[in-house]
């Protein structure tokens, strides 16, 4: 029963994660995270499973770096010791293929799709748990970047306007998790730190230097004039970032699902630094909209495709070819937004068999640390795109049968 999701779930916020109930008490549950079990064959995992081993592979490949195209060459000639936690890729389900929608850095709500996974207590089983793997991926960063056997000490989790963001709730629940681990956590907006050149450090506002930056900011190559301070840091090596700008370079930009569906970047590849046909049984043909040869042609392709901008994100101005308003295109054309073959999201088959399917839409996120899944969460949704605007929408539980 729903009420009982939802009880359970609040019971767990409580106990868990104190800091974030100021905010958990005024959040729409029933809009936010779905009582719901999405049921999906095994093989949806297997795919996955295969398609994030292809492309983070692929991703460390040196003929991969040297081709991939980028305004920020600097960063191709820094890569970093340490890879990025929380990595999320995000999939079109189907019967016998999936479609990759996107990778991502700054991947939010992986603590809020444990609690719903325990409310469950019998969905995505996870060996070992979620919040274990998730632990020694932070560690095994710090480990990488620093080297011996430590743990991180000072750990700050920083964005812009940290108030205001829609997540902060989980940001709040991160510093509970992360004092629980006996680290010390802080929250501070990215503007408020700084640089000590002669500590060769990041510091917070109170002056301690940064062990480990949890980066939720979404400037991903740190070039905006206000961030000086912070790709001064990262690129000197003065503190480990995770996220951070290399890794999103190399696998989350969008500019690498056109490259990635190109016949002639394969070709410069080679099939010794990946397996195409395997990749290409989930990557989906990708364009910019300035690529054809006129927007009449574009125009009247419109409704199989799918349009967002290259450097938004959180599914923000992302349209359906078939709805697109001409103002709209035009705007497209303008801003050459990227250009993605459609994959409809399939209908959901709920273990609830009381709950009509018809009008819910789901996508798949896996949560991603290097090559390995460490948890998986369904946003379920109806109309155009995920909106969390429908009682019993939003992050959903996933059984795998």
């Amino acid at each position: 029963m729903p009420s009982e999701f939802y009880q359970c779930f609040e019971s767990i916020m409580k106990e868990e994660y104190p800091s974030s109930l100021p905010i958990a008490q005024h959040m729409d549950l029933r809009k936010t995270v779905s009582p719901y079990v999405i049921q999906l064959p095994s093989k949806v995992l297997d795919r996955a499973r295969e398609a994030v081993h292809q492309l983070y592979h692929l991703s460390r490949s040196a003929k991969f770096r040297q081709a991939i195209a980028t305004k920020d060459s600097e960063l191709l000639t820094h890569p970093t010791k340490n890879n990025s936690v929380l990595m999320a890729y995000d999939f079109h389900s189907g019967e016998t293929k999936d479609s990759l929608i996107e990778v991502n850095t700054n991947a939010a709500m992986y603590l809020i799709t444990d609690v719903i996974h325990r409310c469950h207590g019998d969905t995505y089983r996870l060996t070992p748990p979620s919040l274990d793997q998730l632990k020694q991926s932070f560690v095994e960063e710090y480990r990488l970047f620093y080297g011996g056997n430590g743990e991180p000490r000072k750990i700050v989790i920083t964005d812009e306007k940290i108030e205001e963001q829609n997540r902060y709730i989980e940001f709040l629940m991160y510093k509970d998790l992360f004092t629980k681990w006996k680290w010390e956590p802080e929250i501070v907006s990215f503007e408020k730190l700084k640089i000590d050149k002669d500590r060769q450090a990041l510091l917070t506002p109170g002056g301690e230097k940064i062990d480990f930056l949890y980066n939720r900011y979404c400037d991903f190559y740190l070039n905006r004039p206000e961030s000086i301070h912070l790709r001064q840091a990262f690129m000197q090596g003065w503190c480990l970032f995770s996220p951070n700008p290399y890794e999103y370079l190399v696998l989350a930009d969008k500019y690498r699902m056109i490259e990635l569906g190109s016949q002639s970047f394969q070709q410069g590849i080679g099939s010794d630094s990946a397996d195409w046909d395997a990749i290409n049984q989930f990557v989906l043909p990708t364009r910019e909209a300035r690529s054809y040869e006129n927007p009449d042609s574009l125009w009247a392709e419109r409704k199989r495709l799918f349009f967002k901008p290259k450097n938004q994100y959180g599914g923000k101005s992302v349209y359906r070819g078939e709805r697109i308003s001409r103002t709209v295109f035009q705007r497209a054309l303008d801003e050459d937004f990227l250009v993605q073959e459609f994959a409809p999201a399939p209908e959901p088959k709920f273990r609830q068999k009381d709950v009509d399917p018809k009008g819910w839409k789901f996508d798949l996120r896996f949560y991603v640390y290097q090559d390995k899944i460490q948890n998986v969460v369904a946003r379920l949704y109806k109309g155009q795109v995920t909106n969390f605007s429908t009682d019993f929408g939003g992050f959903a539980a996933v059984e795998f049968l």
